[in-house]
Formats: structure tokens, sequence, C-alpha cells
């Protein structure tokens, strides 16, 4: 079981954007309603679709965020000490939008829906920005906590090639993504999407695709990366 002292969560607490601003009474409140909890290699800590009740904060070891916790097709992300997960199920009790599974043995603090429920009635600067993260993500459509964009206005291009070779209109990092993965073509009245044979094949609203139109608000998943079509 972890061996976090109080000030190591007000410390790790202050990494976050949810809990950055408060003072040091509530932020020490906040860290005390904080539990324990270890898991062994391989767990699956929760799965997606289930509810989103709890927030997780890593002490110790690491973590995936897959898809899907049963085949893990497309890897999302990997999380290790210092960083966090679930934080958005505090704020709209949304389910959970993927799977995490420990990748070794992990440590991590849990901040129940519950508690935060009643922290965020009794200090009014934890509801403020409760409020401020709610309307941050609802305009940027974020999906995670830290996020890099990169720009492409498909209103100019007839095709966008996608993949991690320096030909693609645009370029991404990260594994499971071959040097030229997928396209994005002009198509009459909008958009198509299509697979051009990449390793973890392409994901359109979580579901796998060979060639598919797109829509405003689509969310497409290459390998590691996600890429956001809004407004063109």
């Amino acid at each position: 079981m972890t061996s976090a002292t109080a000030e190591d969560r007000e410390a790790l607490l202050r990494q976050i954007p949810l809990f950055r601003g408060l003072d040091e009474f509530p932020l020490a409140q906040v860290a005390a309603a904080f539990s324990a909890h270890g898991a062994a290699a391989g767990t699956v800590v929760f799965r997606e679709g289930e509810a989103g009740d709890a927030f997780y904060l890593l002490v110790s070891g690491s973590v995936r965020v897959a898809s899907d916790a049963a085949s893990e097709r497309v890897i999302l992300a990997r999380l290790g000490p210092g960083q966090y997960f679930g934080e958005m199920a505090l704020v709209t009790g949304a389910p959970r939008t993927a799977a995490v599974i420990a990748e070794s043995d992990v440590e991590f603090l849990v901040l129940r829906a519950e508690a935060f429920a009643s922290l965020t009635s009794r200090f009014p600067a934890l509801r403020a920005a409760v409020e401020r993260v709610t309307e941050h993500r609802g305009a940027a459509g974020q999906l995670f906590a830290d996020e890099a964009f990169a720009l492409v206005d498909l209103s100019s291009a007839s095709r966008v090639v996608i993949g991690a070779g320096p030909e693609c209109d645009l370029r991404l990092g990260g594994q499971g993504i071959a040097p030229r993965h997928a396209e994005i073509t002009a198509a009459v009245g909008g958009f198509r999407l299509r697979d051009l044979g990449g390793p973890s094949g392409v994901y359109l609203n979580r579901k796998l695709v060979s060639d598919a139109p797109l829509n405003d608000g689509d969310v497409i998943t290459v390998g590691s990366a996600r890429i956001f079509l809004h407004e063109g």
C-alpha cells in the first residue's frame, strides 16, 4: 500500500489543474479525502463503459489506457507516477471512455465521486474550478487532461495523408502508427476516411473502419493518437 504522506498528496494535487488554485485548507481537505489502494500487474482498474465514479492519482508503477480491456487493440496512453486519470468522472459522472490496466504493480490514491461532491459543496473555489473545467472541455472536445494539437484545414486540401512519415500532411508520433497510415479525402457533401494499411487499423468513433464518411464531431483513432473533426 502507498506510503504517501499528507504533504506528498498535496504536492501531487497541486500539479492537477482542477486543484491547483486551492488555498492550503481546502487542498488539505481534498488530500485527506483520497484513499490509498494498490493493484497487481495485469489488473483491470476499470473498463470502457463502466460508471465514472472515481478519480485516480498514480503514486508508483504504470498503467496503460486502452480502447478495449479485452483485446487492447488500441493503446491510447501510458501513465506513470504523478499522472492521473478519471478526473472528468468527478465533473460529469459520464461513463468511462476507455479501459485502464496496470502494467506493473501500482499504488494510487482514489477520490470517490461522493466525497468529491461533498467537497465541492463546502468549498466555492473548488466548485468554480469544476465549472471552468466543464466549460473548457465542452468547448474544446478534449478527452484527456494533457493534449497536444496539430491543426489541418481540410477546406483547402483535397487529400490529407495521416501517418508517421515525414511526407505526411498530418504527421503523428506514438505506437502503432505506420509511415502512411490513413487518409482523408474530399467527397461529395463532405469527406471520407480510408485506412491505408496501418498495423493497428483506423477507428472512427471507436469502431474499426476501412472506408467511411466523416461528419463534424467525429473522433478518429490512429494508433495512440486521436484526431477530432471540428468545422473542417
